[in-house]
């Protein structure tokens, strides 16, 4: 597949969850449990369900569980936000809900310090 979709999903996606893990001082079993979300999105495994889905995602995984889909065949759009929440699911208890992604918004403020 030479596709947008399959490109960010496959792809990008697992790098983001890497970066994740290269920011943050997770243990070493948050960091097992990230590295294996990062394999079932490039290997295109099945959408697991969330482990306390609000009743949006309720309404929009349902098919998509129903159906089978995976990480490269459920939408696009979909799939970009489910593995934010994945992710959060993943660290929002071992962090107290510490974003994940602190350190790299305050590395982008930081260099962009100089532009205001």
């Amino acid at each position: 597949e030479a596709s947008f979709t399959y490109d960010s999903v496959q792809r990008r996606l697992p790098l983001i969850v890497e970066s994740v893990i290269d920011k943050n001082s997770y243990s070493e079993a948050l960091q097992a449990d990230l590295r294996s979300l990062a394999g079932e999105i490039a290997a295109g495994e099945p959408l697991k369900p969330l482990a306390a889905p609000s009743a949006e995602w309720e309404d929009a995984l349902a098919p998509l569980l129903a159906a089978g889909d995976t990480w490269l065949s459920a939408p696009w759009f979909v799939v970009e936000n489910y593995l934010y929440k994945r992710m959060l699911e993943l660290t929002d208890g071992p962090t107290g809900g510490a974003d994940p992604f602190a350190a790299q918004k305050a590395e982008s403020l930081d260099g962009a310090a100089a532009a205001f």
